[in-house]
């Protein structure tokens, strides 16, 4: 690994990860703004609720990905171009792919992670939030 792709890659992971968690976190308010007058006043326990955010934090997990990459990516080349490390690289000769290419590479790992997540992770978690969700309801 070249000294260039660690400090793209060192530079992304503290934006992406956290703007994975206030992706999840803008969510799962609209979630619970969105069911909170089911829930309120039914006597649940707060362990209860909080397996509800859970699984629904699940379910978005896809949704949530695309927001993720896409303000990481504004905010490390941003950043580098606002300290003029990006007319660095391209005065020295090193094409704009060449310095993507790590946040290219974090992107498709992170469509691999969403996919098996879409895929074997969102149907059980959806299928355990709506079968508690409306043993509570009722």
């Amino acid at each position: 690994m070249k000294r260039l792709d660690r400090l793209v890659f060192k530079s992304f992971i503290g934006p992406y990860a956290l703007s994975f968690f206030i992706a999840e976190f803008v969510l799962v308010m609209q979630f619970l703004w969105k069911y909170i007058d089911d829930l309120v006043g039914k006597g649940l326990s707060i362990l209860f609720l909080l397996e509800l955010v859970f699984y629904y934090a699940v379910t978005i997990i896809p949704m949530a990905v695309p927001i993720t990459i896409l303000i990481s990516s504004v905010m490390v080349y941003g950043n580098m171009a606002e300290k003029y490390e990006m007319t660095s690289f391209k005065s020295a000769g090193i094409s704009l792919l060449r310095i993507m290419w790590p946040g290219i590479m974090i992107a498709i790992f992170t469509f691999g992670f969403s996919l098996v997540s879409s895929n074997y992770f969102k149907p059980k978690a959806n299928l355990q939030f709506f079968k508690a969700f409306d043993n509570a309801r009722r």
